[in-house]
């Protein structure tokens, strides 16, 4: 996997160039803590964004159920799961195997890439921090 670092334009570069060695060494540790903290920012917007995506997909994998399990019946709701009977339900979980076999490997690598990006962030935070 690729650790992607997301590097802020710093606005005051002038002053920066004009500073003595000492401010300059103060100064650089400041700007590694702060890119440190984008780099965790933008891991954990990663992982976010990947487990986002996945309760998308769920949601339609949900929805694409409902829709098989009502099958043209109006007299069936899909707030009111309890009144459907085994035809229903059975329309439900056939349509849910193969919405599964669709997106199983689509969800299992954004849930993993998204386990992968928080560890990175969890292992950058506190290694930056003890610097």
């Amino acid at each position: 996997m690729r650790r992607t670092v997301f590097i802020d334009l710093i606005k005051d570069i002038p002053e920066m160039i004009a500073m003595s060695p000492a401010q300059d060494l103060n100064a650089s540790r400041h700007g590694s803590r702060y890119h440190a903290r984008l780099e965790r920012e933008a891991l954990a917007y990663g992982a976010a964004t990947r487990r986002a995506r996945a309760r998308a997909i769920e949601d339609d994998i949900d929805h694409a159920c409902e829709i098989a399990a009502l099958g043209g019946h109006r007299r069936l709701s899909v707030l009111n799961r309890a009144a459907w009977d085994k035809r229903a339900w059975a329309r439900y979980l056939a349509e849910a195997v193969r919405q599964a076999h669709a997106h199983c490997t689509e969800l299992d690598g954004l849930r993993q890439e998204a386990a992968q990006l928080e560890r990175l962030a969890r292992i950058n935070g506190t290694t930056r921090e003890t610097d």
